[in-house]
């Protein structure tokens, strides 16, 4: 196991017999910190604490320019809006998808001599309490703006609490769960890129995004939040119109605890540095939606004086993206499972 952060490179090509629409699934670079060789004194089982995808399915947002009086101009203001959204796609493909990739994940550490812990027989420690057992979690749609939070069917996971903010909680788990390794995973599959605005000469209020499918290693993409949040989803999103949603793809163990202090004895987190590309699914291209001011610079006499007129513009665009949904999911579990499977390998010393 190397300590630090390196990169682990594996190419997965995919090709369908007798088809031309070979598909590939782009390079893996992982980055790992902390190291995992304590693991081989440990019990072989594992806790899964959560595991989520969350599929971007749609994106809104909006761009202002303020317009008054620069020098002898009066501007108006300027606002654009823009909605993408993906076509074809239900509930039951994103979770179709998750069942996959986790199911794969699942088997790589069973290959490895690993069973996996059911938190039932132990509600009653501390690390528990609190917790509520949910079974069949429903596809959440208010965690991110545009986007299907997806855990597994048929897994039990469980609640949050106050403990999960406080430092050294995956110890404390692991402890309780007789030194399993507790393990966290969090994939965020999106579709569009927020580029930069161009134009700004021109005192525009201007949108540029990229579409491109991919699991993402790490980006914030604007988008207009219309729905509650909670306390801790708060933390993150906030209630603001238009945020950021911050993502990144990760996987993160522990295991043990260290009887002074309460740091973990195996500590692993795993990302990728660069995005996981999924070809073939939808087409790439770069969408713009502009709003320029209106602009009076000429005014026009009156009794009274000169007058200046501007008007307030308003530009939205809407467009919903074919997918070919085979293809969406083939790469996007071929992607998920290149990811995972390029991590256990180095969690495991393979």
């Amino acid at each position: 196991m190397k300590s630090g952060a390196h990169y682990f490179l594996i190419w997965f090509l995919v090709i369908g017999l007798f088809s031309s629409n070979a598909q590939t699934v782009g390079e893996v670079k992982i980055k790992t910190f902390g190291g995992t060789k304590q693991l081989k004194n440990k019990p072989k089982k594992v806790f899964v604490n959560d595991f989520v995808i969350h599929f971007q399915f749609y994106n809104q947002k909006e761009k202002s320019s303020k317009g008054g009086f620069i020098g002898n101009t009066l501007k108006g203001d300027a606002k654009s809006k823009l909605f993408l959204g993906l076509d074809n796609l239900t509930e039951q493909n994103f979770k179709e998808i998750t069942d996959s990739i986790f199911s794969q994940f699942k088997s790589e550490f069973i290959a490895d001599g690993y069973e996996f812990i059911d938190g039932k027989q132990y509600e009653n420690t501390d690390a528990f309490k609190g917790r509520e057992r949910q079974e069949n979690v429903a596809v959440e749609y208010d965690i991110f703006p545009g986007v299907a939070s997806v855990r597994p069917s048929n897994y039990p996971f469980y609640s949050s609490n106050e403990n999960f903010i406080k430092m050294n909680y995956g110890s404390k788990l692991s402890k309780d769960l007789d030194d399993a390794v507790v393990a966290n995973v969090e994939l965020f599959v999106f579709f569009i890129e927020d580029k930069n605005s161009w134009a700004q000469r021109n005192k525009s209020a201007n949108i540029k995004v990229e579409t491109q499918l991919r699991i993402v290693a790490y980006d914030h993409i604007k988008a207009i939040n219309e729905k509650k949040v909670s306390k801790l989803q708060a933390l993150t999103i906030g209630k603001k119109k238009q945020v950021d949603i911050f993502a990144q793809s990760q996987i993160d163990i522990t295991c043990g605890r260290n009887p002074i202090g309460g740091s973990p004895d195996v500590s692993y987190i795993g990302n990728i540095k660069n995005d996981i590309v999924i070809e073939g699914a939808l087409e790439t291209q770069t969408i713009k939606s502009e709003a320029k001011n209106d602009e009076d610079y000429i005014g026009t006499e009156t009794a009274f004086g000169k007058v200046y007129r501007a008007q307030n513009i308003t530009v939205e665009n809407s467009y919903i993206l074919p997918v070919d949904v085979e293809k969406y999911t083939d790469g996007v579990i071929k992607g998920g499972n290149a990811f995972l499977k390029a991590h256990i390998n180095e969690i495991l010393n393979k």
